[in-house]
């Protein structure tokens, strides 16, 4: 099971569709969900979706979870600085979310399981 932490309903739609055609199980996520109380394979999270403090918060409780959970952001607007620290403890980037992308993940996630 994944998570999807997103404000943008877009996004949310785009990666339910993915996810039901590619097999995965793919659960929404709300910041005041965090910490989660249910076990995933991963978390998806759109930066760029959440305010600045939501966005602070949410990572902090996110970034206590790894490695037990594989955390990927999304964000186009990062910088390099915020990528580096972010690759440095361990989280998964992407430049913006994309089918692609979330095919991989998914594969991964069934080969983990």
């Amino acid at each position: 099971m994944m998570a999807h932490l997103t404000h943008d309903e877009v996004n949310q739609c785009l990666a339910r569709g993915w996810g039901e055609k590619h097999g995965a199980d793919l659960e929404a996520l709300d910041a005041r969900d965090l910490p989660p109380t249910r076990s995933y394979q991963a978390i998806l999270v759109d930066h760029d979706s959440l305010d600045p403090a939501t966005r602070t918060k949410a990572l902090d409780h996110l970034l206590s979870l790894l490695p037990r959970i594989l955390i990927v952001v999304y964000s186009y607007g990062l910088d390099e600085d915020a990528i580096r620290a972010l690759t440095a403890r361990g989280v998964v980037v992407w430049r913006g979310l994309d089918e692609g992308r979330f095919h991989r993940l998914v594969r991964l996630g069934h080969s983990a399981a």
